[in-house]
């Protein structure tokens, strides 16, 4: 027999009901989300996106700071951020990563599995 599919509404728009539309679910959630981290060092004013690069998460993750701090602001701001006399120390930076986290609404630790037993 043939049956209905029930549509979910971001799967509405591609006429496909199983195709899940993450370009218009990022849209979304875009247009309702906060939007870029500003914050000032150093006498400079930077910005941190408003979404979570996953390549520059991994990078972090993996202990490639500075490569993933270049992957979310950017080639121009990175390179004023390390021109600038002031030492951005691993504890300011710390400070910087979980406001920005709160800001876009991710919990420290999420996303990363746990090897705790």
């Amino acid at each position: 027999g043939t049956h209905a599919p029930h549509t979910v509404p971001d799967r509405a728009t591609t006429g496909d009901p199983a195709m899940y539309d993450l370009d218009a679910a990022i849209a979304e959630k875009r247009s309702t989300g906060p939007g870029p981290f500003p914050f000032r060092f150093a006498g400079q004013d930077f910005s941190l996106p408003a979404e979570v690069d996953l390549i520059a998460v991994d990078l972090i993750g993996k202990g490639d700071i500075l490569a993933g701090l270049r992957a979310l602001m950017g080639d121009e701001q990175y390179q004023r951020l390390i021109d600038v006399p002031e030492v951005l120390s691993a504890d300011a930076f710390q400070m910087l990563l979980t406001e920005w986290m709160a800001h876009v609404g991710v919990n420290p630790g999420e996303g990363q599995a746990s090897t705790s037993s």
